[in-house]
């Protein structure tokens, strides 16, 4: 029973993370956002909680945009996804981020207990954005990634 009050309110919680992060990073760009516009530009020293998990490969997140094209509509992202070697994808709250493998594999990965979530803050330069289909969240690249600290947060608390 309690794995499954867990389990409701830790998705009822990324949801609404998800949202609001969403609506930061929209007003952030303002009204001229290059997202699935332009797609090239920069944003330096921005920061990120990612999770500390091991990353996962661009071509698994490529084959599960190909899986669902009526989901995943926007063609370019997934061309663009197919294309890159050497990246892996990390998930923050709200966005995903692409990064340089060797950069990823700097970030620990922490195993996290039932009730903890670990993360690790970053800083990082932006320099894409690309959405996989209308109103969902953004692939973020990102460079010049530099681990500010990590830390463990229980979701009850």
């Amino acid at each position: 029973m309690k794995k499954r009050y867990f389990l409701i309110v830790f998705i009822i919680l990324m949801f609404s993370i998800s949202s609001v992060s969403a609506g930061i990073f929209t007003s952030l760009l303002g009204e001229d956002s290059p997202v699935d516009e332009e797609n090239d530009f920069e944003i330096e020293n921005v920061s990120f909680y990612v999770y500390a998990i091991s990353p996962r490969s661009t071509a698994e997140d490529w084959s599960n945009m190909d899986s669902d094209q009526v989901t995943y509509n926007n063609n370019d992202t997934r061309d663009w996804m197919e294309g890159l070697e050497g990246y892996v994808v990390l998930p923050t709250n709200g966005d995903y981020l692409v990064m340089n493998e060797t950069d990823a594999l700097k970030l620990p990965v922490i195993e996290d207990k039932l009730a903890d979530v670990s993360y690790n803050n970053i800083t990082c330069k932006i320099v894409e954005a690309h959405s996989p289909g209308n109103g969902m969240i953004h692939y973020l690249l990102v460079e010049d990634v530099e681990l500010q600290n990590t830390f463990t947060k229980n979701v009850f608390e």
